[in-house]
């Protein structure tokens, strides 16, 4: 929704074609079954819903952590006018759902972490550690998360990536944090790309 509402371009220069989104009238006993309704983009009060994740367990050890948490905003400045328009059109109730498979979204935070350290360490410049969650989902909540505190202020960026290098337990790691749609003041994610080795270039960022 983002992408359409906010007119992003998408990768391979191919342009945005969606014209409607969906809503649900009511949720009913299982909203995922409940039937929906297709309304123009420029009419639909479009949100974004993110998970807030604890840190990566490797750099905190066996602390206890919190539970996810989940962040949502409207991504349209006329979201509750949008909805009053639908209402008065006949509309018996504009609700939106949505699932975030977790194990989904961990692999997407991973692929960027290390396609990014790649990037910019080399692929000899770092041990890598997340190659088995990318292929397999192995222990995502050891390697990815999020920092400390993982919702900011908005920034005026549309995504912000950079590495930090992180020592815990005498290991020096490489932790590659992602801020994806910096300027809704989205939450943090980060992912512990590898460990660092005595020649990597620890001024990159």
């Amino acid at each position: 929704m983002v992408r359409v509402q906010h007119q992003v371009p998408r990768k391979r220069r191919k342009k945005n074609t969606t014209t409607e989104f969906p809503i649900l009238e009511a949720f009913g006993t299982e909203p995922r079954l409940a039937p929906q309704m297709m309304v123009p983009v420029a009419d639909h009060p479009s949100f974004l819903f993110l998970p807030v994740l604890p840190p990566p367990r490797l750099l905190v050890g066996a602390v206890p952590l919190p539970d996810v948490g989940y962040w949502f905003r409207p991504v349209v400045d006329d979201a509750k006018a949008r909805s009053d328009r639908l209402m008065a059109s006949g509309k018996k109730g504009v609700k939106l759902y949505g699932e975030i498979k977790l194990g989904v979204f961990a692999r997407m935070v991973a692929k960027i972490a290390h396609a990014y350290a790649v990037a910019r360490l080399g692929l000899n410049g770092f041990r890598p550690l997340l190659v088995d969650e990318i292929l397999v989902g192995k222990e995502p909540a050891n390697l990815i998360g999020g920092p400390p505190n993982p919702v900011r202020e908005a920034r005026a960026d549309s995504h912000l990536v950079e590495i930090e290098f992180v020592t815990f337990a005498a290991k020096e790691y490489v932790v590659v944090w992602i801020w994806l749609f910096a300027y809704l003041g989205t939450p943090i994610y980060g992912a512990v790309a590898g460990e660092a080795l005595p020649h990597t270039d620890r001024t990159v960022r």
